[in-house]
């Protein structure tokens, strides 16, 4: 049996902030719809290369609700 690959799409919505730029690695969030989804958080980071194209790298992609509970942690830790 053969495996088939399935399309994936990810718009960005709206780029809701930088994190941090380390050389040409960018740390992003952004509000994301995959697959013509429900938007959700995407906190990834970006290469970009020297003429300025981005390619996607490792991330982690939250529901708004669950991003909204990380904030509430983070702003109540004792970091």
């Amino acid at each position: 049996m053969q495996k088939t690959e399935k399309e994936f799409t990810c718009e960005t919505i709206e780029r809701l902030g930088v994190l941090s730029v380390k050389g040409c690695i960018s740390t992003e969030v952004n509000l994301v719809s995959i697959n013509g989804g429900e938007p959700k958080v995407d906190v990834r980071h970006w290469y970009i290369n020297p003429e300025g194209g981005r390619s996607m790298r490792k991330g982690v992609v939250l529901s708004i609700d669950d991003a909204k509970a990380l904030a509430q942690v983070l702003i109540n830790s004792k970091l």
